[in-house]
């Protein structure tokens, strides 16, 4: 029996932050309907992590690495990025983190390296396995 905060939540920027180290990860984004998908495996721990405010309001966390060249880029919505599970895969048998809307839609899954499987468990211990994701506070 595993223990679990009542309330287990988190900032989307918290969540991505635990996650840098566990890399290389598999980051995959499945358009409604499976009809286009997008997978692309990264070394997360080069990440930068940053929350900017749109002209359209919306807040946009980007993971991003810092190469000239923008190889790798991820931008989600703070306001719809509600949830996240995290788990085993059974399919990989390797770690599985899932960002979800508020009607359980997937976002976006991250497949971090089965290598830091130990690692991962202490994330998934500290965090627990379903996360409501909160905006992150105005600073």
């Amino acid at each position: 029996l595993t223990s679990v905060s009542a309330d287990p939540s988190t900032t989307l920027l918290n969540l991505l932050t635990e996650l840098k180290p566990l890399g290389p990860i598999r980051a995959i984004v499945v358009m409604p309907g499976a009809s286009s998908i997008l997978e692309s495996i990264v070394d997360s721990s080069q990440w930068t992590l940053n929350e900017k405010r749109m002209p359209s309001g919306k807040t946009l966390l980007t993971a991003a690495l810092p190469d000239a060249a923008k190889s790798f880029e991820l931008h989600l919505d703070t306001a719809v990025a509600t949830k996240a599970t995290l788990g085993y895969s059974p399919k990989t048998q390797g770690p599985v983190v899932r960002v979800l809307a508020s009607d359980g839609s997937a976002l976006l899954t991250l497949l971090p390296s089965k290598d830091k499987a130990p690692a991962f468990d202490a994330v998934l211990q500290q965090m627990g396995d379903e996360l409501t994701l909160t905006p992150t506070p105005d600073q």
